[in-house]
């Protein structure tokens, strides 16, 4: 291959020089310097990205902070039992249509029985039930219901202390 090299011309071999030269720059290029520099903007876009939930959690806790120091969310509801708060927030979250029978459970627990309620809207009602008025969830079973997204749900709260 050299001797093939040496018999060409000297401006053949400046051409063939240059070309094999541009070709090494090239494929250095193509698999080497372009896919660390495609890396380094995906590490950049999500290092911004985890900033940016870093942000949301911060000001998260400081608002959770905030809502600890405040007197019990329980006592939000007034003089309302807790019998007729499940009773309203379940059928303002949408659920009523599965609510088959709602029940006292001694002094401070509530038993509902839903049948084919929506998974999602159930989560978020039991989820607002904490936040907003204290209540929690004392026992659930849940099961899947006949169609996808739909359960099953036998669930027991209880007020706080």
């Amino acid at each position: 291959m050299i001797e093939w090299f040496r018999s060409r011309s000297p401006r053949e071999q400046l051409v063939l020089a240059s070309g094999m030269a541009v070709l090494f720059l090239v494929t250095l290029w193509l698999l080497i310097w372009e896919p660390l520099n495609e890396r380094l903007g995906e590490y950049q876009a999500r290092v911004a990205q985890q900033q940016t939930i870093l942000l949301q959690l911060q000001q998260l806790a400081a608002e959770a902070d905030q809502l600890g120091d405040r007197p019990d969310s329980g006592k939000a509801r007034g003089d309302q039992s807790l019998l007729s708060l499940a009773d309203r927030t379940v059928r303002a979250a949408g659920l009523a249509g599965a609510l088959r029978r709602i029940e006292p459970d001694g002094e401070r627990r509530v038993r509902l029985w839903l049948q084919q309620a929506p998974f999602d809207p159930l989560v978020a009602w039991l989820q607002s039930l904490t936040s907003d008025y204290g209540i929690q969830v004392f026992a659930a079973n849940i099961d899947q219901g006949d169609s996808t997204g739909l359960v099953i749900a036998d669930i027991t709260l209880e007020d706080a202390p």
